[in-house]
């Protein structure tokens, strides 16, 4: 037969949850808990909107969301890709609503590239990563070297610096390379002595050695007469 009920008492632990205690003639004690219907409520936003996020490590959903919770105190996490992680501490209390607004840091930047003439070829430190026009590139922010090639035109080089989340455009206008100048051309011209030998490995004069001997052939003709 259940010992009889002598003393009875309540203990509120916090606006979640009551504690009661109730002793017989029985040794020890019978804790019953209740839940109570007061919750908190949190409202979390972010610039830009669908970063994820979650609370005490577990996912709750994507930005903007509103969370009923019990008081009490919580990690909240915010994450997007290509963006820094958000993390802070928040604290909730009963029939209160607490809101975290945050504008999320981008880990990158852009850049941009355009020539004229356009399908040069682009290089970040060396490293090809395309062809004009180069049309928000992602790259971590700092000074980089970027080269731009074609054939027929001269190299572009220049010095970028590339800021978070912001967008760096390079326009350049490529320079002709100076066209080959035309090759000389060289006259041969035979000397008054000059002296050709046929295959037979025969001679001959030419030029005007020949001339003058054809001109003296009348006056021995005419000693012999």
């Amino acid at each position: 037969m259940p010992g009889k009920i002598v003393e009875s008492n309540a203990n509120i632990v916090n606006e979640s949850k009551a504690e009661w205690h109730m002793t017989g003639n029985k040794k020890g004690k019978i804790k019953i808990y209740a839940k109570s219907n007061i919750t908190a409520t949190l409202e979390i936003s972010s610039n830009p909107s669908g970063a994820k996020v979650y609370i005490n490590g577990t996912y709750k959903g994507k930005t903007p969301i509103t969370l009923k919770l019990m008081s009490g105190t919580y990690d909240v996490k915010i994450t997007m890709q290509d963006y820094e992680e958000y993390m802070t501490t928040v604290e909730v209390r009963a029939d209160t609503t607490t809101v975290i607004s945050v504008t999320l840091k981008p880990i990158y930047g852009f850049l941009s590239v355009k020539s004229d003439p356009s399908g040069a070829e682009v290089y970040i430190d060396r490293n090809y990563v395309g062809t004009t026009p180069l049309e928000n590139y992602k790259i971590s922010p700092g000074e980089y070297e970027v080269k731009i090639k074609k054939e027929g035109y001269e190299e572009y080089s220049r010095t970028v610096s590339i800021t978070p989340g912001e967008k760096t455009t390079l326009i350049v206008s490529l320079t002709p390379l100076p066209e080959p100048s035309p090759l000389g051309t060289t006259t041969a011209t035979s000397s008054d002595s000059e002296k050709t030998i046929d295959s037979k490995g025969g001679g001959s004069i030419c030029g005007p050695a020949l001339i003058l001997g054809l001109a003296l052939l009348p006056l021995l003709f005419r000693k012999k007469k």
